[in-house]
C-alpha cells in the first residue's frame, strides 16, 4: 500500500477541494436518490473521515486466522471493526498514520471551507 499513501499524500488539499466542491452538487443529487434525501451529502463525508479517524491503533504483529479464503483479525475487537477501518488496518501502522494524517488534513480543510 505504501505507493498508495504516496500517491495520497502528493495531491493538493485545495484542488482536492475545489474538484469536490465542482462535483458536490451531482453527488448530492445522486446520494439523494441512494440514501436519506433529507440529509446533505457533505455531513456523510464528515462522518466517514471521522469513522476512519477513529479506527484504533494497534499492536503489531496482528494475530489473524483463516476459516475460509479470507482472513479474519483474532482479537474481536478489531474483527468488529467496520469494512472500511479493517482495510485501513491492513494497510499497516505506518501506512495508516499517513493516510489518517491526510485524512485530518482534508477534514480541517473541508470544515474551514464549510464557515
Amino acid at each position: 500500500y505504501t505507493g498508495y499513501v504516496e500517491a495520497l499524500e502528493t495531491l493538493d488539499n485545495e484542488q482536492l477541494l475545489a474538484l469536490y466542491a465542482t462535483y458536490l452538487p451531482d453527488i448530492q443529487e445522486i446520494y439523494s436518490e441512494i440514501g436519506n434525501p433529507r440529509t446533505a451529502f457533505s455531513e456523510v463525508f464528515v462522518d466517514a473521515l471521522d469513522e476512519l479517524l477513529d479506527t484504533p491503533e494497534i499492536p503489531t504483529p496482528v494475530e489473524v486466522y483463516s476459516d475460509s479464503v479470507m482472513y479474519k483479525f483474532k482479537d474481536q475487537r478489531f474483527e468488529n471493526l467496520s469494512l472500511p477501518q479493517k482495510q485501513l488496518l491492513r494497510m499497516g501502522p505506518d501506512n495508516m498514520r499517513r493516510v489518517k494524517a491526510k485524512l485530518r488534513e482534508l477534514k480541517q480543510a473541508l470544515q474551514d471551507g464549510l464557515e
